[in-house]
């Protein structure tokens, strides 16, 4: 348990923080959450809340963080693009360079919100870019042509759907590990239209592609 005012003020410090490091926002949203459903004089933070301080531990004192947010270069940079499509067989598909990344999503996924399955696919690609030891440090620019998954992505924030939110701070994590920066473009399906094809196509190669 925490005392509420001593939580306000750390989460007041944090937002500031979260305004200027890498994907800091995804880790605001249960603390937040925290501090409106408890009204009393203490609160008991659930398990996912502590994880979420325990990352502005690591980043903040364990990395040393200086107060400034680092930015890559903006020409060490590498695009890719990702488009998912719904229905009975969703899936999606992500092209950078020439590397693809299929997936194909579940009963529970396919209830899902367009959003939700644009920002997995944008995720996955992001993750595969940003685990490729040759992109380590790279600006990853992500083009979409799902406004709603480009605003979470450049905001860095998802507060009002809990799931889009677990997809950030899964993001982010990997993102902070390979030192990579994120930055999401829209885009007409016109031009992810190589994405959008194959995401109508990926079930077969989604089991043995999906990480």
């Amino acid at each position: 348990r925490v005392e509420r005012a001593e939580l306000e003020s750390l989460v007041g410090r944090l937002n500031f923080a979260g305004e200027v490091l890498r994907g800091g926002r995804a880790f605001l949203n249960r603390l937040w959450a925290a501090l409106a459903e408890h009204h009393g004089p203490t609160i008991k933070l659930r398990a996912g809340a502590l994880e979420d301080l325990h990352w502005f531990h690591d980043v903040i004192v364990t990395e040393r963080w200086n107060g400034s947010s680092i930015w890559v270069s903006a020409i060490d940079r590498i695009a890719g693009q990702v488009d998912a499509a719904g229905g009975a067989d969703a899936a999606f598909a992500g092209l950078s360079g020439d590397k693809a990344v299929y997936g194909k999503f579940d009963a529970l996924e396919r209830a899902k919100s367009s959003t939700y399955l644009e920002l997995a696919g944008a995720s996955a690609l992001a993750v595969d870019m940003a685990t490729d030891e040759a992109n380590r440090g790279k600006l990853i620019v992500i083009v979409n042509d799902n406004i709603g998954c480009v605003c979470i992505l450049n905001k860095g924030s998802a507060s009002g759907d809990p799931a889009c939110a677990a997809l950030l701070r899964s993001l982010f994590k990997v993102l902070n590990e390979n030192d990579c920066e994120i930055i999401a473009v829209w885009g007409p399906r016109e031009i992810g239209n190589r994405p959008d094809v194959a995401s109508k196509s990926a079930a077969p190669h989604a089991e043995a592609a999906r990480r």
